[in-house]
């Protein structure tokens, strides 16, 4: 029955999927150029891989507009883009425009969106960004580590709090408070997990030269072939922001 159950489940994922690529079905976005400015657009799905050079299943898995709780982290360097799913934050980046989706009118993402594009405004408003492209990625990752580091700060004090109940009035803590300190302890395993998927990713972005690389889009658009040790740009930027997220995780396990 519940293989069953699956089947019928992947097939209508399938008929869906099918039915979003054969109709050029509009997906709202919002465009963040070098200005900083922030520009309501509309895209589809053909135009996307036209633009990107991604594989059809890739932009299937960044969850596009979709609703969906539980997104896979990723950062994939593609042909002509990166695609980006990252602490909420759903993006196409290409050499001077990114793409930021809503999936599903979110607001945090909204809030987040003007603090990146005031970023990259500030980039090349003050100081040479060395690519667009670097400025987003920097700027998102910024934005995705202080939105870890202030939910930690959050949970904090009322783990902490409940922990002293919990020991020092334990014979009249209750059933509530074995629930709320179990209540804790599942969102805290959720965000320790989401804060673990974020570093896998920029490990494996760490650990691969050639993804590095793919991820200088602009020099790559020039035509001419990308000095190897131009990684060591990329790769800066990763590792600072690999300590940021390790120091959160670490807090949280």
């Amino acid at each position: 029955m519940l293989r069953a159950a699956a089947a019928t489940h992947l097939r209508r994922h399938v008929i869906t999927q099918r039915r979003r690529i054969a109709t050029p079905e509009a997906i709202r976005a919002v465009a963040v150029d070098a200005s900083g400015s922030l520009r309501q657009r509309e895209v589809d799905l053909a135009t996307l891989r036209k633009t990107t050079g991604a594989p059809l299943r890739d932009l299937l898995n960044l969850d596009i507009g979709e609703r969906t709780r539980q997104r896979r982290a990723c950062v994939l360097p593609r042909d002509k883009a990166v695609l980006l799913q990252l602490g909420g934050l759903t993006a196409v980046i290409n050499a001077d425009e990114a793409l930021f989706f809503d999936n599903g009118g979110e607001e945090r993402p909204r809030a987040a969106l003007r603090r990146i594009g005031a970023s990259v405004e500030f980039a090349f408003q003050h100081y040479k960004a060395p690519a667009f492209e670097l400025a987003v990625l920097e700027a998102v990752l910024a934005e995705v580590s202080s939105s870890f580091q202030r939910r930690r700060d959050l949970y904090e004090p009322v783990v902490q709090k409940q922990l002293r109940e919990a020991s020092c009035e334990f014979d009249g803590f209750g059933v509530d408070g074995l629930h709320r300190l179990s209540a804790f302890d599942g969102a805290l395993m959720s965000f320790e997990a989401e804060t673990r998927q974020a570093l896998q990713v920029l490990d494996e972005l760490l650990a691969s030269d050639e993804d590095m690389l793919g991820l200088l889009l602009s020099e790559r658009r020039a035509g001419t072939s990308v000095d190897p040790e131009r990684h060591g740009v990329v790769e800066l930027l990763l590792e600072a922001y690999r300590r940021r997220l390790s120091a959160v995780a670490g807090d949280v396990a």
